[in-house]
């Protein structure tokens, strides 16, 4: 499966115990929101690091993916939304990755960068909206594949497991 952004093709795969390398950038994508108290389920984690592939982590594979990169540094969009959903579905904890300086979010950069520049904090911050900015790259946020990740959840007894196989094509390329 692959994926054009920004005039490249990226090829997007399951990861599968490979060992990613330099800043790994990280994304969840999780059931669709209803309380904005409660952390929502993570259904997929997609992860890149700057080479011509774009991951998807399940579930299932998170402890493992986080044992391969406990040590490596990670950027975020949403930070504050993405780590809390990882940290819910795995064992690993952002914590010293957090004190070392190991965690970078665009979001905040992107707003202290305009506070500092322009003397006022942006006006929007959202990732299309500033992609169509920097890149003049439109950016996919079609709330009919991004509300739907939580229709692949089923229930169990133990919690849940989400069924890979009938999550659609688009909304795997929509997650790279």
């Amino acid at each position: 499966m692959e994926v054009t952004k920004f005039g490249q093709t990226f090829k997007v795969k399951f990861w599968d115990h490979q060992k990613l390398l330099g800043l790994i950038a990280l994304d969840t994508e999780t059931e669709f929101i209803t309380d904005p108290s409660v952390t929502p389920r993570l259904v997929l984690m997609t992860a890149f690091d700057g080479k011509d592939t774009a991951w998807i982590i399940t579930k299932d594979r998170l402890d493992d993916f986080f044992d391969f990169h406990s040590q490596d540094n990670f950027g975020f969009w949403n930070a504050p939304f993405d780590v809390p959903v990882i940290e819910q579905a795995c064992s690993f904890s952002f914590h010293n990755a957090l004190l070392t300086g190991r965690c970078d979010d665009g979001q905040i950069l992107y707003r202290l960068l305009s506070l500092a520049t322009t003397g006022n904090e942006a006006s929007f911050w959202n990732l299309a909206d500033v992609t169509k900015l920097y890149f003049e790259e439109e950016l996919s946020k079609d709330e009919n594949i991004r509300n739907r990740f939580g229709e692949y959840i089923q229930e169990t007894e133990n919690g849940y497991i989400v069924h890979y196989d009938k999550i659609p094509l688009e909304s795997y390329q929509y997650a790279a």
